[in-house]
This record gives structure tokens, C-alpha cells and sequence, in this order.
């Protein structure tokens, strides 16, 4: 039975707007079927880069997967890192509700990190650039996949474009293509939608933006956190990956998850909660991974350092060049007049090439034409289906941050006894967290993702004592704990920064925009606290580790520092030393002198 999934794309290019639409073919007897889709999407004010990468099974066996381009087009190859750094920062982390029974594999500081596992993708066999259906039907028989009747009328809907054919061999049962990087040289509005006749892949959306991505008209967006998620107490995990699956093939493709949006995953510190470390910034961790695909990538400390350079001149109103690609697979030939791309930097720009990194090149191309420090990245996941639309469009505008942190709703403790910690059966109720100020001092998490810091030894201190006032702008807050920032929303945490939202739970997030120079970790940004647990976003050009909303205001300690723990005085203590220090001189006054 033929498998085949339809990859559509909306392409708005010069001399007027044009619906592409693209599919990946198998052969007619073929097992081989596309089980998911990754997109990263940046959009800047003027072109349009994409990512590309697809989750395949069945194998072994050949899939052709075809993109409609515009002329200027270039394809280039990017590396794992990318995709696996940006999983990775915005993939949701469960967490049991409370009251949290002990047992089996759950803790208090239990997580569930929900991001895939890292691993190489697949290279392509070969690429092609054809002029039209004709040539693309010939290729797709050269390459022994099935070309029909609704293909051509599909693939027709691309006004005149012309056609990239990219050839994968599946030598194993299961894997990722490595990613593509597809540069549009004109603005383009990016749609997504995968339709399959006898599957519905999960679709995962990353938009990275000068504000938050919205889902397109025909769709419903949902947060992850109202998807009735169950905690499994003896196993320690969650049903939400089953949850989410369950309720977008629910509604067959007309519903999509929000589950990460704001600035702190690619430049901030989300400090998690329990001691259980923190996800490092998603620019940070880029250029780490990145440099285990020895691309010339030496230290990521060097190469983030002109990241935060150019969100700090982002705040004065400086802007990213264009980023021109090598097409180092395929460069698809100009339209007739037109101009060659030009990277330079314009007046009150700074070269975005500037920010690449050895061969690691992928955060140049994903912030280039935008100011850095509006930059904000949104994730959403849904599925193909009969109420996908053939052209998603993703679109971009103001919205509030979403954390990764997520808590259940209930918890089933089948297993556990009420000599291990409570009575069998489930148990409802707690997402709030209020009263008791956190996740402090409870054990170590299970299942996150293990970022720099790693040691619990390392302290990652944003919100860890009583927080009184953080930030410009006052605090917003709604519930038990302090606060602090300009725009943030929470219930009982300590909230310290810029944008942050926090969705009914305590959390410490520690954001703002703070602009120290120098070049050690910070802690500012659009964070958003939807669960306990620090976020701490940089943003900062470097400046040693430092946390602030940009306004000197002072505050709790958010810096990221890599130095063990100092002893801190407690207002208590100091306190009882004020009381105690006058009867202490008293006494001295009546001892007899010798």
C-alpha cells in the first residue's frame, strides 16, 4: 500500500504570493511511512528560513521527499545539534501533583523530561532541482517511488516553482533525516500541514520570531497543562505524551499544543525545581553539542559570547544582517534581474554572520534580519489529519510566555500501599502548589535533561531565598509568593524578570532584560513560570553571571555563579545578634577588672 505524506508549504515570494505544496513519496510496495515532522521556522521582517527534518519508520526502504521552492532558493545541510538543542530547551517537564506520594520511582523531585533522545540523522543519497511536474514525475520513476494523478494536482497548486528533490535510503528500521536548511530569499509566510492517508505523524513547530507564534485559522490552541495529565506513581511517569497524541487525533489535525513560548529557552537559564540542575540556554547548548560534530567549535563559552553582544545592542535598537547561505546542496537559479543576497551590514546593523561559530552556523541563520533581544522561540506540536489545513500558517504576535514546566493533574498510585506512603488508587487535585513556596530542599528530579550546571554541587541560584522586590515595573503577581518583575503572573513562587507568566503554580523565574558586560552567564528574559522552578534567562552581553529587569532594582540572587555556595545571614539571625549584642556588652560592663 502506497504511504505517503503530504508536506505543505505556503510560499509568498516574489512577484506574488504562491501555495507550494510538497510530498514525500515511497514506492508503491514500500513499508517505509513518515512518522513525524520537525520544523523550525525563522521569520524575520524580510525572507525566510526553514529546518526541515523527518522521523521515519518501516525501513529499510527509499522515500523522496519534494519541496516546491522559489527561484534564489538555497539548501544547505545543518547540523543534529540543532534540532536536538532546541528539543531539548522546550520540550514540556512533567511533574507529579501534590500531595506527592513517595513511592516506587516518584519523589518530590520527580521530573519527566519528554524531549527525544539525541542522535545522528540521516544524510541524503542525493539531491535534484527540477524545472516542473514533468521532470519531477521522470526523477520519482529514476528513483523507483510512485508518482500519481493526485500528486501532480497537489504538487500543481506550486504556481511555477520549481521542484527540490531530496533522496533518503533507510537502511534500518527507524531514524531521523538530518536536517535541511531551506533559505527563501523573499518574505515568506511558512505553512505547515502533513496529511497522511493512513497515518497522522506528530508535527512539532518551532517558530523563532520577534513575538510569539500563533496557530492558524481553522486550528484550536491548547496549553499542555489542559491535556488531564496522570502521574504514575510506581513508574515515575507521566500519560501526557499518550494524553497529547489521544486528543489531537481527537480532533484529526484541528488542534495544536502550545508547549513552550518566550525568549528564555534559546538565551536563559530554566533553573528546575528540587536541585535537580537547570537547561542551560538553547544557544549554549547548540554550540555544546555542536562542537561534538567537530565543526571547528572550540568552546561554547566563546561562541555564545557575541550572542549576548548583539541582544544588548538589540536594546538599542540594532539589528541582524541578512544571513546569505552557501547553498552547499542546492542553489536553485535567480529569477531573471534579480539581486545577488547581500550579508552586510546596513546603518544601525551588526553582522549576523558574526554570531556563527566555526561550522556551527545555525543561530546565525535562525536571528538574521531581526533585533536579538525581542527574539522569542514558541513550540507547537500537532498531528496531520483530515482537518489539517493543506497550508498551516503559522502566524506571529503578542502573546504571554509558556513554561516548560508542567504539572499533572492527578496520580494514579496503583502498586504503592499504604505502608509505602498512601492508600492505592488515584488521587486528584494539587496543580495550584500554593502554601509551602516550592520544590526547596526535596531530592533530586529523574528523567531531566542534564544541562551545564550538572553538579548539584554547582549552585544555580536564582530565587532560592525570600525574594522582596526584583525588577522594574512593580510586580503583577497573583498568589503566595513574592513577585517581582514587570509583567509576570504567578501564584506562589518568587517571580524575578522581564515577561514572565506564570500559569497557577509557585515558581521562581528570574528574568528582566539586564545588560551586563562581560562575558559569564546570566539570568534574564521572557520567562514563564506555569510551575515552580527558576527561570533564569540571559540576554545579558556577558558580564559575569548577573540577574536583573534592567532597572538596578534590587532583589533575590539570580546569578548563575560556577563558585560553591556562601554561607548567607538570614534577617532572623541578624535579628537575634541585634537583641543579644547589648545584654552581651552589659555583661562585660560588670565583670571585675584584674
Amino acid at each position: 500500500m502506497l504511504r505517503r505524506v503530504l508536506l505543505a508549504l505556503a510560499l509568498l515570494s516574489a512577484p506574488g504570493p504562491a501555495v507550494a505544496a510538497g510530498r514525500v513519496l515511497t514506492a508503491q510496495d514500500s513499508t517505509v511511512f513518515v512518522s513525524s515532522a520537525r520544523v523550525v521556522r525563522a521569520e524575520p521582517p524580510t525572507g525566510s528560513t526553514q529546518w526541515l527534518s523527518l522521523g521515519l519508520e518501516g525501513g529499510p526502504g527509499r522515500v523522496v521527499m519534494v519541496l516546491p521552492v522559489a527561484a534564489g532558493t538555497r539548501v544547505d545541510p545543518s547540523l543534529d545539534a540543532f534540532f536536538a538543542a532546541i528539543d531539548g530547551v522546550t520540550a514540556p517537564r512533567i511533574r507529579p501533583p501534590k500531595p506527592v506520594l513517595a513511592c516506587g520511582a516518584t519523589h518530590e523531585g520527580s521530573l519527566e523530561n519528554t524531549s527525544l533522545a539525541p542522535q545522528s540523522g540521516l544524510d541524503p543519497s542525493s539531491v535534484a532541482v527540477l524545472d516542473d511536474i514533468a521532470q519531477l514525475s521522470s526523477f520519482a520513476i529514476q528513483q523507483g517511488v510512485a508518482f500519481g494523478a493526485e500528486d501532480t494536482a497537489l504538487l500543481s497548486q506550486a504556481g511555477g516553482a520549481r521542484f527540490v528533490a531530496v533522496v533518503y535510503d533507510l537502511t534500518q528500521d527507524a531514524g531521523f533525516s538530518k536536517p535541511l536548511r531551506v533559505q527563501q530569499p523573499s518574505t515568506a509566510a511558512l505553512g505547515v500541514g502533513l496529511l497522511a492517508t493512513d497515518a497522522a505523524p506528530d508535527v512539532t513547530v518551532f517558530t523563532v520570531a520577534e513575538g510569539r507564534a500563533s496557530v492558524p485559522a481553522g486550528l484550536i490552541e491548547t496549553a499542555a497543562g489542559d491535556l488531564g495529565i496522570e502521574w504514575q506513581v510506581l513508574s515515575g511517569t507521566s500519560s501526557y505524551l499518550a494524553d497529547r497524541r489521544t486528543a489531537l487525533l481527537a480532533k484529526q489535525g484541528g488542534l495544536a499544543v502550545i508547549e513552550a513560548s518566550g525568549s528564555t529557552p534559546l538565551f536563559g537559564w530554566t533553573v528546575l525545581p528540587s536541585g535537580a540542575g537547570a537547561l542551560s540556554p538553547g544557544v549554549k547548548t547548540y554550540f555544546e553539542k555542536a562542537k561534538k560534530e567537530t565543526v571547528g567549535v572550540s568552546s561554547a563559552d566563546f561562541c555564545v559570547a557575541p550572542i549576548w553582544d548583539a541582544i544588548a545592542a538589540g536594546k538599542t535598537g540594532a539589528r541582524l544582517s541578512r544571513a546569505c547561505a552557501a547553498g552547499a546542496l542546492v542553489t536553485v537559479p535567480d529569477a531573471p534581474g534579480a539581486s545577488a543576497c547581500n550579508d552586510q551590514p546596513g546603518p544601525g546593523e551588526i553582522a549576523a554572520m558574526a554570531l556563527a561559530c566555526g561550522g556551527a552556523d545555525d543561530i546565525a541563520f535562525a536571528l538574521a534580519g531581526m533585533r536579538a533581544d525581542q527574539v522569542r522561540i514558541t513550540r507547537h506540536v500537532t498531528v496531520a489529519g483530515v482537518k489539517s489545513p493543506v497550508v498551516a500558517s503559522f502566524g506571529v504576535g503578542d502573546g504571554p510566555a509558556v513554561s516548560v514546566l508542567v504539572t499533572a493533574d492527578s496520580q494514579n498510585t496503583s502498586g504503592c500501599s499504604s505502608g509505602n506512603g498512601g492508600a492505592s488508587g488515584g488521587t486528584t487535585g494539587g496543580a495550584g502548589y500554593g502554601g509551602d513556596g516550592g520544590y526547596g530542599g526535596y531530592g533530586a528530579s529523574t528523567g531531566y535533561y542534564d544541562p551545564e550546571p550538572a553538579d548539584p554541587a554547582v549552585d544555580v541560584d536564582c530565587g532560592v531565598q525570600i525574594v522582596e522586590s526584583c525588577g522594574s515595573g512593580g510586580g503583577t503577581g497573583s498568589g503566595d509568593g513574592d513577585s517581582c518583575s514587570g509583567d509576570s503572573s504567578s501564584d506562589d513562587g518568587d517571580t524575578c524578570g522581564g515577561d514572565s507568566t506564570g500559569a497557577g503554580d509557585e515558581g521562581d523565574t528570574c528574568g528582566g532584560d539586564s545588560t551586563s558586560n562581560g562575558d559569564g552567564d546570566t539570568c534574564s528574559g521572557d520567562s514563564s513560570a506555569g510551575a515552580e522552578g527558576d527561570t533564569c534567562s540571559g540576554g545579558d552581553s556577558g558580564g559575569g553571571e548577573s540577574c536583573s529587569s534592567g532597572s538596578g532594582s534590587s532583589g533575590g540572587d539570580c546569578s548563575v555563579p560556577r563558585r560553591p555556595r556562601r554561607l548567607r545571614i538570614s534577617a532572623l539571625f541578624l535579628l537575634f545578634a541585634a537583641i543579644a549584642l547589648p545584654f552581651r556588652r552589659a555583661g562585660r560592663s560588670r565583670r571585675p577588672r584584674r
